[in-house]
């Protein structure tokens, strides 16, 4: 196997990431760099696992996660400024590190609940983390933005004038 080959892919995904705030399907790899086999691009993810460069959840799409941003923590959001992307710099104004700093997707961002939502039993100061998604998940909490560009959670249907951003996929309470 090429070491450039390797090299290309894993800068694909880091700058795939970067711009989409998602990892891309191997698909989209093949596609991106003109490779014709899925496998090639499976046999040079799994060589970059092996080298601790990325990490991969089996039996997911878009499941690559770049170790660095692991490490770097889950971006934590409060207001979106209005005519930006939901991870725009602009928008993050911290990052957050669980405890156990488990592999979270690399769409992943985090806010607080800013209220309480005693339907969902989460209160005011809960951090909430997410995945960006263009599709409600089932029994997933769905991740909207009010007219004032602040994250809100809903387990409705949303309507047509309601922008997904994402899905809760953990709650974060701290008992002080």
């Amino acid at each position: 196997m090429s070491q450039q080959r390797e090299k290309d892919i894993f800068e694909f995904i880091r700058n795939y990431i970067r711009r989409n705030k998602i990892a891309p399907s191997v698909r989209e790899i093949c596609e991106g760099l003109g490779i014709r086999s899925t496998s090639t691009v499976h046999r040079y993810l799994h060589r970059l696992e092996e080298e601790g460069k990325l990490q991969m959840s089996s039996g997911k799409n878009r499941a690559i996660f770049i170790k660095e941003t692991i490490s770097q923590g889950i971006p934590v959001i409060s207001q979106i400024q209005p005519g930006t992307e939901l991870l725009d710099e602009k928008n993050i104004q911290s990052y957050y590190r669980p405890g156990t700093m488990q592999a979270l997707p690399a769409s992943a961002f985090a806010f607080r609940a800013g209220k309480d939502y005693p339907e969902y039993s989460i209160l005011k100061e809960d951090m909430l983390i997410a995945e960006t998604a263009f599709e409600p998940e089932t029994n997933r909490l769905s991740v909207f933005l009010t007219q004032e560009g602040l994250p809100a959670v809903t387990a409705e249907t949303l309507s047509d004038d309601v922008f997904l951003k994402g899905n809760v996929i953990m709650i974060i309470r701290n008992f002080e």
